[in-house]
């Protein structure tokens, strides 16, 4: 299968559902990553890590070039939201706060689900769901391991994307936390 141009459909995404992001550089390139990891973006800043600025990265596992195509935008949407956080609220993401966030799970998986639930109120969930199913597929053949970041298991993105107007819009952690419990039994 030929491999989808990862730079042309981010730049098509960005454009369409992250307007705030057109003054941001993001690299986009395909990459073998770790056992666990679909995708990732981090602030692309040698001098100091983990600084917001203008320059990010996203890299996409070369997994993901059998994907869907709709699993791949899911994934660049989720990605994409992490950079769009990281550049609106910079003030707040200092090197500290990245290597809390980044050695916390608890902090962790509360940023994932953030991040989730800011790519459904943009209404790409869908996409994201479709991420979510094809991870899962993946890892149930072997190919890849757990992902364990604690964003929304699919079974709560199909819930909330589906529910139609039932739950407030837009959902928020302490709604997620509320209606799903934070997963500690």
């Amino acid at each position: 299968m030929k491999k989808p141009d990862i730079v042309y459909l981010g730049n098509k995404l960005l454009k369409k559902s992250f307007p705030s992001l057109r003054r941001t550089t993001i690299y986009l390139g395909w990459n073998e990553l770790e056992p666990d990891a679909f995708m990732i973006c981090a602030p692309y800043n040698a001098k100091t890590p983990n600084t917001p600025g203008t320059e990010y990265y996203t890299d996409v596992d070369i997994i993901m070039i059998d994907a869907p195509l709709a699993a791949i935008i899911g994934g660049l949407t989720h990605e994409f939201s992490h950079i769009e956080e990281w550049v609106n609220n910079r003030r707040l993401w200092t090197p500290t706060r990245f290597r809390r966030v980044e050695t916390s799970p608890k902090l962790r998986g509360e940023d994932e689900i953030k991040t989730d639930l800011r790519v459904i109120a943009k209404g790409l969930g869908m996409g994201l769901l479709e991420f979510s199913r094809y991870a899962e597929n993946v890892v149930a053949a072997g190919l890849k391991e757990a992902i364990d970041e604690g964003g929304i298991p699919t079974e709560h993105l199909e819930y909330i994307i589906k529910a139609d107007g039932r739950l407030p819009h837009p959902f928020t952690y302490r709604d997620y936390i509320n209606y799903f419990g934070n997963g500690d039994g």
